[in-house]
């Protein structure tokens, strides 16, 4: 028979951490995320006691033959450097976007919450790219694992969440079911985090490639950063905002300009996306 075993993500959705173990005591660790917020609180499921320590890898790697994370958000791949000082060496498996992505992405964490100490973080990042094995998405991977254990594949499928980001179906060879019978794979998926609600648009629509979720970011900072005297100033606040977002901040995402200059060169070149002709908030122009 196989198990699957939580680690992280059981009394809340951060921290995610899962093994799938098969019958002869292999197994593969999927994500090794962070908990955070409310998770590793006084109040949190992660802080039980005074001595819970929600960084720590508490659970044992032997057996442990490898690593398979989806995406590269800090929730599932934030523990990655404590699973390492805890004696994991085994491969990481991950789409190829998430591979360029890790390293960076952990660089980062180190410095915010570890230590900016250069001499520790290169040792780490080194060893995680040494680590990493890239897939391609559809393509079967066969896992690395001790002789004589039955052989575990894999598969990315894209999962429209983040860059890289991926769903993993597992094919699991029937003798690890029952052993010794021949027989057709058994199917384990993890999903990981699929999709966000603003690129599940309709067609026809524009796509906003993460500017509402800049756009909201900022106007958050706008009603954390003011104080406001009355109704009518915080309207007229978001509304001199939101004209300066539209008219003058330059979008990476939109080759450095700003959102209406973009959509005017698009009208021009695919009127037949418009309903209607952008024009500036002031009144029309050319």
């Amino acid at each position: 028979m196989y198990q699957i075993l939580h680690h992280g993500a059981v009394n809340g959705v951060t921290g995610s951490c899962h093994q799938l173990k098969l019958h002869d005591g292999t197994s593969f660790l999927v994500y090794c995320g962070l908990f955070q917020g409310a998770e590793v609180s006084a109040a949190g499921s992660q802080a039980q006691s005074p001595n819970d320590n929600p960084l720590l890898i508490e659970f044992p790697l032997e057996g442990v033959a490898g690593l398979v994370i989806t995406h590269c958000h800090i929730d599932h791949v934030g523990r990655i450097p404590y699973l390492l000082a805890a004696g994991f060496d085994k491969p990481i498996y991950a789409t190829e976007a998430t591979a360029h992505l890790l390293p960076l992405v952990l660089e980062d964490a180190i410095k915010v919450s570890i230590t900016r100490d250069t001499g520790i973080i290169a040792p780490v990042l080194r060893r995680i790219q040494e680590l990493l094995v890239p897939v391609p998405y559809k393509q079967w991977q066969t896992l690395s694992s001790a002789p004589g254990s039955p052989e575990l594949r894999l598969k990315f499928h894209p999962a429209g969440h983040i860059l890289g980001s991926a769903y993993v179906e597992f094919a699991l060879p029937y003798a690890s079911l029952n052993q010794g019978v021949a027989h057709k794979d058994t199917r384990v998926v993890f999903s990981g985090d699929l999709g966000i609600e603003h690129r599940l648009t309709k067609p026809r629509t524009p796509q906003t490639n993460g500017m509402v979720e800049r756009f909201n970011g900022r106007i958050s900072d706008v009603l954390k950063t003011n104080r406001f005297d009355s109704r009518e100033d915080l309207e007229q606040t978001l509304l001199r905002y939101v004209h300066l977002y539209n008219h003058q901040l330059p979008q990476s995402a939109l080759d450095s300009k700003p959102p209406i200059m973009a959509m005017k060169e698009w009208h021009k070149t695919h009127p037949e996306l418009f309903k209607k002709r952008p024009y500036n908030h002031a009144g029309l122009d050319s």
